[in-house]
């Protein structure tokens, strides 16, 4: 069957992935339920690879949304906006295409100031 992975704590059917699980072809998994699942609570088991176009693979601590069907990281920053056509985060400012500099993200400087956000990194310290 491939990898699974484990997602619980859903909140408005948005969980978080805890585990991914290697099931071998003679596993039960039925109904998105694990048999022999040490959790009481028999969280949701989502395949990972079964040949569904998702937008990502998952990795613990991502996010998988029930509606849209898709795993995704956990949001970077308060200001980035998830694109669900992708399942990428996106700044809410365009990153420079300048190749002479490399940037990184300042929240802070955002915040303060909607307008800056890309900070470019000091290679000297």
């Amino acid at each position: 069957m491939g990898h699974w992975a484990k997602v619980e704590n859903y909140t408005n059917n948005v969980g978080t992935v805890t585990e991914i699980v290697h099931v071998t072809d003679d596993a039960d998994v039925s109904g998105g339920k694990l048999s022999g699942s040490p959790s009481d609570d028999q969280s949701t088991v989502i395949a990972a690879q079964d040949g569904r176009q998702r937008k990502n693979c998952p990795g613990v601590g991502y996010k998988y949304n029930r509606t849209s069907d898709m795993f995704y990281e956990a949001q970077p920053y308060a200001s980035w906006t998830l694109n669900t056509s992708t399942g990428l985060w996106e700044a809410p400012i365009t990153l420079p295409t300048d190749q002479d500099n490399a940037y990184y993200w300042d929240e802070s400087a955002y915040q303060a100031d909607n307008t800056v956000g890309w900070t470019t990194v000091n290679p000297d310290g």
